[in-house]
C-alpha cells in the first residue's frame, strides 16, 4: 500500500525533525556565554561618593555566583573606561548574553548620557561630552549578544551639573533600547537621587535581593526591583527600564524556568517516550496490514 508507506514515512521523518530541533535549541543554551563588565566610581575629586566601589564589588560577586564571567574595575579615568568597553565586546561571542552594570556619577548633554571617569573636569554641557564617556559606545560594543542588559545607577545629582545648570541636575535623558537589549535606570528619566550616605545604595541593595529570586524573567526581574526601590525609598525613587528583548533569559532559573540539566534530563525522557509511542504504533499498524511493505528480494 504505497498511501500507507507514504504517510508512515512521512510521519517518522517529521517526529526526527521535531526531536533534532529541540536537542540543538537545548545544546545552545547549555552552551550559552554569559559576561558582564562591572564599573564603580567613587573617588572623584569634585565630591567623592560612598556607595558606588560597594555596589560595583558586591554586584560582580553575585554575577559570579549566577555563572557570569564577569570584569570588574573601580574608580576608572575616561582612557581606562573606553577600553574597558572594547575589551568587554570581544569577549562577547555571537549569541553570547552581556551585562553592563555602573554605578557613579552620570549626566545627560544634547539628549545623550554620559558615564562620568573619576579623573573627569566638567564645568560646561560640552565638556561633559568630552570627558565623559557615552552610554552608546556600550551598546554599540554589546551588537554580538544575543541578549544584553544595561543597568545605570547613575542618577545623583551632580557637582559637575551644578556648574552649569540650575538646580543639581536632569538626571539621564530617556533613550531608546536596541533591538534584543535591556537598558534599566535607578530612576525615572529627568529625576536624580540624592547620595543618602548608605554603604549600598537603594538601588544595589534591592537588584541584589531581587537577582536571589529563583524563577524570574528578567523583565520581570526589573519589574519586582522597581516595587522593591519604591518600599525602600517611601515612594521617593522610581526606577525605569525599556526593553527590546527577543529572548528569554533567568538570572536564576527556578520552577518556572528549569535548569539546563533539568531539560536535558526531560528532553531525553520524552525521546525515549516517543521512540516508545512510534515502535508501539508501527506494531499495531503492521498487525492491521497498513505499515509499510517489505521490499521483495531481486529474482
Amino acid at each position: 500500500m504505497p498511501g500507507n508507506s507514504s504517510h508512515w514515512s512521512m510521519r517518522c521523518r517529521l517526529a526526527g525533525i521535531m526531536l533534532g530541533a529541540a536537542f540543538a535549541y537545548r545544546a545552545i543554551a547549555a552552551d550559552e556565554q554569559k559576561v558582564a563588565l562591572v564599573i564603580g566610581n567613587s573617588a572623584y575629586a569634585a565630591a567623592a561618593l560612598i556607595n558606588p566601589v560597594n555596589d560595583a564589588t558586591a554586584i560582580a560577586a553575585k554575577l559570579r555566583s549566577l555563572g557570569f564571567n564577569v570584569t570588574l574595575k573601580t574608580n576608572v579615568i575616561q582612557r581606562d573606561m573606553t577600553r574597558s568597553f572594547r575589551e568587554f565586546g570581544q569577549k562577547l561571542a555571537k549569541g553570547s548574553v552581556g551585562l553592563f552594570y555602573f554605578a557613579g556619577y552620570g549626566i545627560q548633554a544634547y539628549g545623550k548620557n554620559f558615564l562620568i571617569p573619576v579623573d573627569a573636569e566638567i564645568d560646561t554641557e560640552a565638556s561633559a561630552q568630552s570627558e565623559g564617556v557615552d552610554v552608546d559606545h556600550v551598546i554599540q560594543h554589546m551588537g554580538s549578544a544575543r541578549l544584553s542588559m544595561v543597568i545605570l545607577d547613575a542618577s545623583r545629582s551632580s557637582p559637575f551639573e551644578q556648574r552649569f545648570r540650575s538646580g543639581g541636575g536632569n538626571g539621564l535623558a530617556q533613550i531608546s533600547a536596541p533591538t534584543g537589549s535591556l537598558l534599566a535606570y535607578a530612576a525615572a528619566p529627568g529625576k536624580v537621587v540624592p547620595d543618602a550616605g548608605r554603604r549600598l545604595s537603594i538601588y544595589a541593595t534591592e537588584l541584589l535581593k531581587v537577582l536571589n529570586i529563583p524563577g524570574l524573567a528578567v523583565e520581570d526581574v526589573f519589574k519586582q526591583l522597581r516595587i522593591n526601590v519604591l518600599q525602600a525609598s517611601n515612594n521617593a525613587q522610581v526606577t525605569w527600564d525599556a526593553s527590546s528583548l527577543t529572548g528569554k533569559f533567568y538570572f536564576w532559573p527556578g520552577s518556572n524556568a528549569l535548569t539546563v540539566d533539568e531539560q536535558l534530563l526531560q528532553e531525553e525522557q520524552a525521546r525515549i517516550k516517543l521512540q516508545q509511542e512510534i515502535e508501539t504504533l508501527r506494531v499495531e499498524l503492521l498487525k492491521r496490514g497498513i505499515g509499510p511493505a517489505r521490499e521483495e528480494s531481486p529474482r
